[in-house]
């Protein structure tokens, strides 16, 4: 499992297939630097936009600290049911569907 099979295709390395090749420490840290970065920015926007909808300091701290937890325990179940043969036949018939429409639309064929 070390590639992900994108729309025509193409075949993406997972992140894990990245980060265990021979990557090199500093790659690690670059990446953990990176997600960490994009943790503080998924915190600053939820408040950001909860409090632009609601006015409200305290609702929007409150949705701001448990959406991740709940985020980070759907995100679990993800990865745990990912590789289940009934997903990965819904993932493949979903890309069976994608390739079709993506062949019938007005973009592909000019």
């Amino acid at each position: 499992m070390g590639s992900i099979n994108w729309l025509n295709g193409i075949t993406l390395p997972t992140m894990r297939t990245i980060l265990t090749d021979g990557a090199s420490q500093e790659a690690k840290g670059q990446h953990m630097a990176k997600t960490a970065t994009f943790g503080i920015m998924h915190v600053v926007t939820a408040f950001t936009v909860t409090y632009a909808m609601t006015g409200n300091i305290a609702i929007a701290g409150i949705v701001t600290f448990v959406e991740p937890l709940v985020n980070t325990v759907m995100h679990y179940f993800f990865d745990k049911y990912w590789d289940h043969p009934r997903i990965e036949k819904l993932r493949a018939d979903m890309h069976r569907g994608l390739r079709l429409i993506m062949r019938r639309s007005p973009a592909a064929q000019a």
